[in-house]
């Protein structure tokens, strides 16, 4: 991911290659999570269902206590309130995973878009906010600070690469997840670098090259 990030150019958030510009596109977001490319827009400008009550906890945001904070009783059947903190922390840890590790109340107003069976394109918004983390990255390598807490999208990135550059990975000796998902990213997870004892500076040098030395493709 380091040695890729050097080509990153934030202005048209694009991969600069010997080969021509590439850059993750809502294609690779759906091939990758499954989430579909094709649904209703996510505008300032949209809202949520009027007349909607709810009574979610958000007195405490981290994960753990909102999770204890909203939690149904036992065998009892799920409520609007449960069903809409579920997405509300699917949304903030799963799909976004925002690095403050806590939920965040901007992702609260499609939780319940979402529980109401609007059907939300999460893939423009996944991707948007995918190039913010890039451009942010890259502004702290530019000003050599260091990185810490970086936001969950990097995990898509590093997938992203593993797809891009599959040939100079191996699958693990130990698969993770099913194996026989139609979603890609279950099959790129299991991709690994062939020697594991290679230094980290080293494996950044070893990608830094490949991408420089990207293959031009008919």
């Amino acid at each position: 991911m380091g040695g890729a990030l050097y080509f990153w150019d934030e202005t048209s958030h694009t991969f600069h290659t010997q080969y021509g510009m590439i850059t993750p596109t809502l294609l690779d977001v759906a091939a990758i999570t499954g989430l579909p490319p094709l649904r209703e827009k996510i505008l300032t400008t949209t809202k949520s269902t009027t007349g909607v009550k709810y009574a979610i906890d958000i007195s405490s945001t981290t994960y753990q206590s909102f999770i204890l904070n909203n939690r149904g009783q036992d065998e009892a059947p799920v409520s609007d309130d449960e069903h809409i903190a579920f997405l509300f922390y699917w949304l903030s840890g799963v799909i976004f995973c925002a690095w403050s590790i806590q939920v965040e109340v901007t992702y609260l107003p499609m939780a319940i878009m979402l529980a109401k069976g609007r059907k939300l394109c999460l893939a423009k918004l996944f991707l948007a906010r995918l190039y913010l983390t890039l451009d942010w990255i890259k502004d702290l390598r530019r000003e050599k600070k260091r990185i810490t807490n970086v936001d969950g999208l990097v995990w898509f990135f590093q997938l992203w690469l593993s797809a891009i550059f599959e040939s100079e990975l191996q699958p693990r000796l130990t698969q993770k997840g099913p194996t026989d998902s139609v979603i890609a990213g279950h099959h790129l997870l299991n991709l690994v670098f062939p020697d594991k004892l290679i230094a980290s500076h080293d494996k950044m040098k070893h990608f830094f090259r490949a991408f420089y030395h990207f293959p031009k493709k008919d």
